[in-house]
Formats: C-alpha cells, structure tokens, sequence
C-alpha cells in the first residue's frame, strides 16, 4: 500500500508505503494445458501384423497425466512410456480380424498443469488420430480335433488361399468365370478376380449332399448343399482370385466321400449350371444336387460374406462376429423335423485353429471340460432359451454390441439324449460331425450320432443366420 494513503485521528498519514511489508506479490497462471497426438505411421493405414509409435505431446509438465486418461478403440495401447514431464509414447496394436477404425483420442477435462488449470483442447483436431484398419485374415480356418472322422481337410496350415483377402470396396474387373476345355472344372481367368454365387435349386434324392469348393492347389474355399428331397436349400458367395481353377468334392450322409464325383456342367448365357448325380451305380439322373452358379465383381451381399469369412470347409460352422456395431440386430431363423427334444444356441470362440476349439480357455481336446465350459457360456437369444421337437419354424432374434465382437458357432443340444454338439466337436462318444456347413451362414444339424441307427439327413434342425442391422 502507498504512502499517503490514509490517516489516524490525529491526522498523521501512512509514510511506510516503501517498506517490505507493505506490498504482497501473487504468481497468477490461469493458462489451460493443451496436448497433441502424433503417431510415426505414415498412411495412418495398419494391416496385419502392423503397430505405430504414438507420441503424446504436453504443453506444460503435468503430474496427473496417465495412460488410462487415452479413450483407445479398434486396437490398444502398449509400452506406455514418459519419456519427459511433457512427453510420452505408446504403441498401438489393431484389433486382430477387424476392419474397425482405430481412434486415439484425449478428452477435455482429463489432466491439469501445477496450478490445477485442466485442459479443454479435447475438440482440437491434434487431439485425436484415426487409422484405417484391415487385419481379417481370410486364410484361417478352424482345424478339425484330432480323431475327427470327417474325409474332408482343413485350410488352417495353407499358407496362401485362392480366396484371397475378399475386396469390400471398388468391384474389380478383368477376370472371367468359365468352364474348362476339360469339362470337369470351373475357373476364374485372369485378372482382378470374383464374387462366384452358388445357389442349391434343387436336390432330388433321399441323400443329403455336400459340394465342398476345392482349388487345384487343394484348398478348400467353402460349401455348398441341402438336404434330402430339397428340403433345405443352400446359397453362398464366396471371392477367388484370378487364375484360380477349382472343382468339387462331394460328401453324402455321415461319411460317403467322394473326390471326383459325377457332376456335369453347362453354360448358360449368364449362370452356369452343375448337376450331381450322387449314385452313378444305380441311376444317371444327374439331378441329386443342382446348382445355379453366377460371377459378380463385387459381392451381392457383403454384410453376409464377411459374416461367413471363415466357413471353408463343411465343418466351419463359424459366424465372423468381429465387426458389429451397438445394438445389432441378428435374425435367427431354426426350422426342425425331429422326434426328440433339441436346443439351439450360440457360443463365442476364444479362438479356432490348430486342431482345437477354445472356450473360455478350455480346448475341445479336453471333452468333458470343454462341454462343461460351453454349457456354462450358452448365449440364447433374446426370447429366452430355445427348444424344438416334431416339425416346425421359428424366427427370433439376438442382440449384439460391440462388447460382443468375436467368432460365434452355433450349438446344438439334444436334450433327450444328453449329447451336445458344435463346430467339429461331439460329446458323443462316436466322434462324427453332427453339425455341417449347407451355405452362406446356413447349417445343418443331425441330432443321432449312433453310425448304426441315424439317418444322417442332418434336417433335424437347419439355422439360417443374417445381420439385419
């Protein structure tokens, strides 16, 4: 305070203004912090296999700043590091199997400076980086468990598939789908590649038959069938690269195996048309299995596709869960023509190669455990659990977030005879599969598995499973 500021009753003013304690100093910071996100990617594209360096950048020093303060989705944070009071690094991962955008962003309100200033940058562009994310891997596939007395094989071990990584985007161009000079084969020419559309139109036998789409270099690139008297009718869409040459192997009932069946081709001015004829010995009808067989550029139904990523063989009854959004409605649709009492529902995989399903970290391999895990994890859909004798239809519905993201497979449990069953296991004690891919997220289900006694039409309960939204 100056000198000559105020007075006593005598009229004596204030000489002191100079003295020290006279004057009070206040250090004043009322600047907010701020942050800049930076990454070393330099397409800020991450495929498989892909991480990038990402750099935090303070303005100031803050003491309350810490890894959990970044919101991080489609991948995460590793190897947090504070390299200085103002600087940190973390490396981030994608998320295996999605086409998820990864995000990394820092919100207003989340760290504060010495003085207790918080940041409000959170709507800064700098505050936020996005990738492009596509690590599905369309080679992978689940391997049947050891004992498994289904003829075909599996494409986990391949190291290069004819189907590629499936284009989603532009349609490409330049490829063909023709007959080969032969007469026994299909191939896609040269070029960009195709969508190829397999529709079952009809199956006039008592059998139930499978074609499973093999390469020349003999891999499996998915399935195709119904069931008896066509009453189950298959439909998949798959993509093959150019230049690929494929064929069908044949499988009928429980085990019948066929690796040069009697199928017979025709060009049509826009499909081209394979009939089986599933018993030459007997009859030469050619008319067991019949297929329409279309080429597109881009897929017809990409939502389906990506949702049958990885059913390449007859046994992948898997459902690629891997992109979902909040609130997805799943349409589940059970027709059933069976005598006993039988259970639809779904389980989420923890993971499927190498010869061994796994859930909640128990592997197939372990039989009893593994049906005690899946039991204990059953997913029902959203009106309660479902259950189906003699002949009828049903349509229900599951609901799916982004929680939920992962691979699915359907589970069968016939509850008359105890016995439960799921993509390429059997908790009976004859190890046949029981449960068979018919087409594009469309499976069959036989609910006997005594070899001696079961009609193997695998009718006993079909699933039809389609995103709606």
């Amino acid at each position: 305070m100056i000198s000559g500021t105020f007075s006593d009753s005598a009229g004596n003013s204030n000489q002191n203004g100079n003295d020290r304690d006279n004057t009070s100093t206040f250090t004043v910071d009322t600047l907010r912090p701020t942050i800049a996100i930076t990454d070393d990617d330099a397409d800020d594209s991450l495929s498989t296999g892909d991480s990038t360096t990402v750099t935090f950048t303070l303005s100031e020093a803050s003491s309350d700043f810490i890894e959990s303060d970044v919101v991080v989705s489609g991948g995460s944070l590793s190897n947090w590091t504070a390299v200085s009071s103002t600087t940190y690094t973390a490396t981030f991962t994608p998320t295996a199997n999605s086409r998820t955008n990864g995000v990394i962003s820092v919100a207003s309100s989340t760290f504060s400076d010495a003085a207790g200033n918080v940041n409000t940058d959170g709507a800064d562009s700098n505050n936020t980086r996005s990738f492009s994310i596509n690590t599905i891997n369309q080679s992978s596939s689940f391997s049947r468990p050891s004992g498994s007395s289904d003829a075909s094989s599996s494409s986990a071990q391949e190291s290069e598939s004819e189907s590629g990584d499936p284009p989603f985007g532009p349609p490409q161009s330049g490829s063909q789908l023709i007959i080969t000079p032969n007469g026994k084969q299909l191939q896609v020419t040269e070029g960009g590649g195709l969508w190829i559309q397999l529709e079952a139109t009809g199956a006039e036998t008592e059998n139930h038959n499978v074609l499973e789409i093999i390469s020349s270099n003999n891999q499996t690139l998915g399935s195709i069938g119904a069931t008896n008297w066509s009453t189950n009718l298959g439909w998949h869409e798959i993509y093959i690269k150019g230049g690929t040459t494929f064929s069908f192997q044949s499988h009928q009932n429980r085990n019948t195996f066929s690796e040069f069946p009697q199928i017979s081709f025709d060009q049509n001015n826009s499909s081209i048309s394979a009939m089986l004829n599933d018993n030459p010995d007997i009859d030469n009808d050619n008319d067991d299995l019949q297929l329409r067989i279309t080429s597109s550029q881009a897929a017809l139904n990409p939502a389906a596709a990506l949702l049958a990523s990885q059913q390449k063989n007859l046994e992948d009854t898997l459902l690629n869960f891997t992109e979902i959004q909040d609130n997805s409605q799943i349409k589940l649709t059970i027709n059933n023509d069976c005598v006993d009492t039988n259970q639809f529902a779904l389980i989420r995989i923890d993971t499927f190669n190498n010869g061994e399903l796994v859930v909640d970290g128990i592997s197939s391999q372990s039989k009893e455990a593994f049906r005690s895990a899946v039991e204990d994890k059953l997913i029902h859909p959203d009106q309660g659990e479902l259950l189906a004798s003699g002949s009828g239809s049903q349509t229900v519905n599951l609901t799916l977030n982004q929680s939920d993201r992962g691979f699915y497979a359907p589970v069968f449990i016939n509850r008359t005879t105890n016995q439960l069953f799921t993509a390429g296991f059997s908790s009976a004690s004859e190890n046949w599969t029981q449960v068979r891919t018919l087409g594009c997220n469309f499976f069959g289900y036989e609910d006997d598995p005594d070899s001696s006694k079961s009609d193997w039409d695998f009718n006993d309960m079909t699933l039809n499973v389609e995103l709606i939204s």
